[in-house]
């Protein structure tokens, strides 16, 4: 689809803004996808997005806000595997 085909594009301009250690550009296109995998809802893109942009403000050298990033992301993770914790337990019950 289109939409999946932005993904990918924006995704490679990433990766070569890190790989060229542009992280003013990297952020734009982190914030970008993040936004998109948000909307949909789509939580494993989400933390890896929200790694990638701890990363990248680790390498800005901007460590307050890179551990804040981190913090979400461990936040948010804690919270996806609880969530599936507690699915996959009430599908043994049934």
């Amino acid at each position: 689809s289109a939409a999946s085909d932005v993904y990918k594009r924006q995704n490679l301009e990433l990766d070569y803004s890190i790989f060229i250690k542009d992280y003013d550009r990297a952020l734009t296109f982190v914030d970008t996808l993040l936004s998109i995998v948000s909307s949909e809802k789509k939580n494993t893109q989400i933390l890896l997005m929200l790694a990638k942009k701890a990363d990248i403000l680790l390498q800005k050298g901007e460590g307050v806000k890179s551990a804040k990033t981190y913090q979400i992301y461990t936040h948010l993770k804690d919270s996806l595997m609880s969530a599936e914790f507690y699915a996959d337990l009430a599908m043994l019950r049934n």
